[in-house]
């Protein structure tokens, strides 16, 4: 059988186990491992390369990033940080048309800036922002809507788990996306905010009857500083010392790890119980995305021996199937595929088998730092999918974290407007590459 016979089974029969409910790993390396067999016939070649890929891929110094945001992240859940940042962000912004909508999206933002989950954020924010929100006249549905909605900030504003996941799947710079997507993500942040100023002004029955909220703490400069100083000493920590070159991005995550240790801490929040729990959390995932690399590895390196890439390149030279039609089509299949796989799959799957593609028609279009920009284009697309029925985690997250006031129909419902100024920034991304690449 020829190889290119071999790739195109070898992503049939991938998209048929996946679509049968099998384990993404475990489908990744086991049609890998076949695809090499057939390719080379020979076994030992097969399993051969799949103890390459796991030693070769995450027996790596810059592995040790994942594990240790993932434990900034669930540290600085256990500190209080973003009930902090929304206590501030409401009381700013209670004058604003869907002023507690505006302050879920502020705080999301803030919250993102210390930790690359969202599914923190949506837990979080489901029992912070929508008890609020309901109690001042918003509707449960845009409240549910908004936190889940908001929430998809975490995996675009650095740190963010998924930048990280596509750095290591294209062996792109971590350092390098995290500048990059700092503007993209302050973007996508603000328009979050005018979607809820104009949906409160032109659709206020889909908002609700909102009160002005005046139960709210009274916030001075001062105080709402003494709140977010300990963000700010993270952010600093983290961001600063990855932008200006202090740290390298492990050596940033091992820093701001430490430091929201101290602050849980000094706040008296984190106890030997839910200590434990933060460690066995971090292992799980860490974990799960230990397995999806090697699985992707082994796939992708299946791939190469087929030269079903090569040749994809080669045709799509041939047809003069443009760069922008080729984006166009794989932003549209992974939209597509977010409502039925996770973030971290779709990327590891995907991503591969697009690279070359991207590198050889990009690089006159955007320039050197296109799969940096392209980046940044796939997690936002990626983004899309957590806010997607049937899967849409971040959805099921908000549901059952607020339980029976609202429905699992209405927080996707809630969440529509957000999937239209995603699609935007997408849009935006690609008529102005230099909004990612200029920082470069």
């Amino acid at each position: 059988m020829e190889g290119n016979a071999i790739g195109v089974l070898a992503i049939v029969f991938l998209f048929f186990f996946l679509l049968c409910g099998m384990p993404v790993p475990i489908v990744l390396a086991v049609v890998g491992l076949a695809s090499i067999w057939l390719v080379r016939d020979n076994p030992a070649v097969a399993f051969r390369t799949l103890k390459v890929a796991a030693t070769g891929t995450i027996d790596k110094f810059d592995f040790g990033v994942v594990p240790l945001f993932v434990l900034m992240g669930l540290l600085t859940n256990i500190a209080g940080i973003g009930r902090d940042a929304y206590k501030v962000a409401a009381w700013w912004t209670r004058h604003l048309l869907g002023g507690l909508g505006v302050a879920t999206v502020v705080a999301n933002a803030i919250f993102a800036a210390v930790t690359g989950i969202s599914i923190a954020s949506a837990a979080i924010f489901s029992r912070v922002a929508v008890p609020q929100m309901t109690a001042h006249g918003y509707t449960s549905r845009f409240a549910a809507g908004t936190v889940a909605g908001s929430s998809i900030l975490g995996m675009l504003i650095p740190p963010s788990l998924l930048l990280i996941i596509f750095a290591f799947v294209t062996e792109s710079s971590v350092g390098r996306l995290f500048v990059a997507a700092a503007v993209p993500g302050l973007l996508l942040a603000v328009l979050f905010c005018i979607t809820i100023i104009l949906l409160a002004r032109f659709a206020p029955g889909w908002v609700g009857s909102s009160t002005l909220p005046d139960d709210l703490e009274k916030e001075t400069l001062s105080s709402s500083l003494r709140l977010l100083l300990p963000i700010a000493i993270l952010v600093l920590v983290v961001l600063g010392g990855i932008y200006l070159g202090w740290f390298t991005p492990t050596q940033a995550g091992a820093v701001g790890a430490f430091a929201a240790l101290i602050l849980a801490l000094i706040r008296r929040s984190l106890t030997w119980s839910n200590f434990k729990e933060v460690l066995t959390e971090t292992g799980q995932i860490s974990v799960a995305v230990l397995f999806l690399i090697i699985g992707a590895s082994v796939f992708s390196r299946a791939l190469v021996m087929t030269s079903l890439p090569m040749d994809l390149v080669r045709s799509a030279t041939e047809m003069q199937l443009g760069f922008w039609a080729i984006v166009c089509l794989f932003v549209g299949i992974v939209i597509v595929m977010g409502m039925f796989l996770d973030s971290t799959s779709i990327i590891v799957i995907t991503v591969p088998l697009v690279q070359p593609l991207i590198v050889s028609l990009g690089s006159g279009v955007i320039g050197p730092e296109v799969m940096i920009w392209f980046g940044i284009l796939t997690i936002v697309a990626v983004e899309m999918g957590l806010l997607t029925p049937p899967f849409g985690i971040a959805a099921f997250v908000v549901k059952a974290a607020i339980g029976d006031k609202v429905s699992l129909g209405d927080v996707y419902l809630g969440a529509l407007p957000y999937l239209f100024a995603m699609l935007l920034l997408i849009l935006i991304l690609m008529a102005f590459p230099p909004l990612v690449t200029a920082v470069l």
